[in-house]
């Protein structure tokens, strides 16, 4: 079950996951005036066909369990090619988990298919 956040809390747990995920920008697009290719490394293109087979998304965890870094995660992240949503879990002892949920964008979808 999880619990709704309004508006400002959503944007101060996006900010700490962004803060959490802090890194280098590791993505590259072709130059301005020539058309936009993504030079991925194996590791984001891996990352990319997971979420692309993921409708509904996947977990940071599950992300790092199966390899991935937070480097490569933020990457995608800032170059537009994929989403972290801030979320809450409660569990059955009334704890609260914080989850961010990774989603692959339109953008990554095309990037996949260059």
């Amino acid at each position: 079950m999880a619990r709704t956040l309004g508006t400002n809390a959503q944007i101060t747990r996006l900010t700490k996951l962004r803060r959490r995920l802090d890194c280098c920008h590791s993505l590259q697009s072709a130059p301005d005036g020539m058309a936009r290719s993504w030079l991925l490394s194996a590791d984001e293109r891996r990352a990319l066909v997971m979420l692309a087979s993921s409708p509904g998304g996947a977990t940071m965890a599950l992300l790092l369990r199966y390899g991935f870094t937070r480097k490569t995660i933020t990457a995608l992240v800032r170059a537009g090619l994929a989403t972290v949503t801030p979320d809450e879990v409660v569990r059955a002892d009334g704890r609260i988990i914080d989850v961010g949920l990774v989603k692959i964008t339109q953008t990554g979808r095309r990037a996949l298919a260059d």
